[in-house]
C-alpha cells in the first residue's frame, strides 16, 4: 500500500476520491493530505 502512494497517479485519485467524498468539513490531517496532493 505504501509503495502505491509514491505513484502520482494514484495519489491524484484518492485525492480526488477524497474531496468528492468530503461533503462535510475536512478534518485537519484530510486537510493535509489535500494540501499535499494539491502542490
Amino acid at each position: 500500500m505504501k509503495d502505491r502512494w509514491k505513484d502520482p497517479d494514484f495519489r491524484m485519485n484518492q485525492g480526488k476520491l477524497i474531496v468528492k467524498g468530503l461533503k462535510r468539513r475536512p478534518t485537519r490531517p484530510e486537510k493535509a493530505i489535500i494540501e499535499i496532493i494539491e502542490k
